[in-house]
């Protein structure tokens, strides 16, 4: 009986080792984060994987710029629109997957694989990026069309007026955001140039001098031809975007205010000097001449302060310091004006003589 019992226990033992030992069995089975495919055996595995991006990130010299719309990663395609300044910027695209592959084309032609990519942009010109994420047979594209915005700039960074290579000062001393100047030249100077400088290369200039067009010459600058008196000269700077601009106006007064006399002289026809009264002073006008009863012409000389300075004397017109054609006297007052004008045209002034003959 005890042998029977002794068998039983032995046998059940047995069985209850061997009903352990095949639940604790292993069936690990490595999965390739690759392929998708398990390895070392057993049945294929389904695992986790992802076609979508969790942040596209674009930074330039002012920071991290903001898609439109605001990245979300279901959303597929955007657009970006930057200051003119930013020439590059820099694209960061972050996979939800990190085994996934992610491919980048710019204008469709695809650059090399990096964590980061360096794009740069032309003012006015759409560039289109596209982020391309596969896994196995899956796939999604992001599209982003970063535009850079056309410039605004319309200002001149220098400008020279120059005359027989020779620059001239003006009033005041160029600043870009000054756009009245002015400046003197003698009447003997026939014409100067301007050299304008664009302080942003992708902008246009064109000029204007008194009402009428003037053309850029091979030495990036114009020649004015310049009017006796007052010349008015534009310079007009366009932004690339067409839209802004910047005129600059230049006041070139070519001779001088001057319209005084400093000295007259009246003969009589016999080249007899006869006396004025008061003496003379070029803020006096008016004279009174004494003539003899025989007198029949006298002939008067006129000096200008600006020997430039247009004379006329009695309707005819004479030049500084030479003798007037004989001018007729009867009985009585004979007015004889002599009309000065400044050499910039811009100022006349009369003295009269008076000339009483008994």
């Amino acid at each position: 009986m005890n042998k029977k019992l002794l068998l039983i226990f032995l046998l059940s033992s047995l069985v209850l080792h061997l009903g352990c030992g095949s639940s604790s069995v292993s069936s690990n089975i490595a999965v390739s984060p690759s392929t998708n495919t398990p390895t070392g055996g057993g049945d294929p595995a389904t695992i986790w994987s992802s076609v979508l991006l969790t942040n596209i990130e674009i930074s330039s010299t002012s920071g991290v710029e903001t898609l439109n719309p605001e990245f979300s990663k279901d959303i597929s395609t955007y657009t970006l629109q930057v200051p003119n300044p930013i020439d590059s910027i820099t694209l960061t695209p972050t996979a939800e997957d990190q085994y996934a592959g992610v491919t980048v084309k710019i204008d469709g032609t695809v650059v090399a694989r990096a964590n980061s990519y360096n794009i740069n942009l032309v003012a006015g010109v759409a560039k289109t990026i596209e982020i391309e994420i596969t896994s196995g047979s899956e796939k999604k594209i992001y599209t982003i069309t970063v535009t850079r915005e056309l410039s605004t700039n319309a200002n001149l960074s220098s400008m020279e007026i120059k005359s027989n290579g020779v620059s001239l000062i003006t009033s005041p001393s160029f600043h870009k955001n000054t756009i009245i100047y002015s400046a003197t030249v003698p009447i003997t100077l026939n014409s100067i140039s301007i050299e304008p400088v664009l302080e942003d290369a992708t902008a246009t200039l064109e000029a204007n001098a008194n009402g009428s067009s003037i053309a850029l010459n091979s030495s990036d600058n114009y020649t004015v031809n310049l009017n006796q008196g007052y010349n008015i000269i534009n310079i007009i700077v366009t932004a690339q975007n067409n839209i802004d601009k910047k005129s600059y106006t230049i006041v070139i007064t070519r001779g001088n205010t001057d319209a005084n006399l400093s000295n007259i002289q009246i003969v009589n026809d016999g080249n007899t000097a006869i006396l004025i009264n008061p003496s003379f002073d070029e803020n006096t006008t008016n004279y009174s001449a004494q003539l003899e009863s025989t007198d029949t012409s006298v002939i008067v000389t006129a000096v200008s302060s600006d020997p430039n300075a247009e004379i006329e004397i009695d309707g005819t017109v004479v030049s500084s310091g030479f003798q007037s054609n004989n001018i007729i006297v009867n009985s009585g007052v004979k007015v004889i004006p002599i009309k000065v004008t400044s050499s910039d045209l811009s100022t006349q002034k009369t003295y009269t003589i008076f000339a009483v003959k008994p």
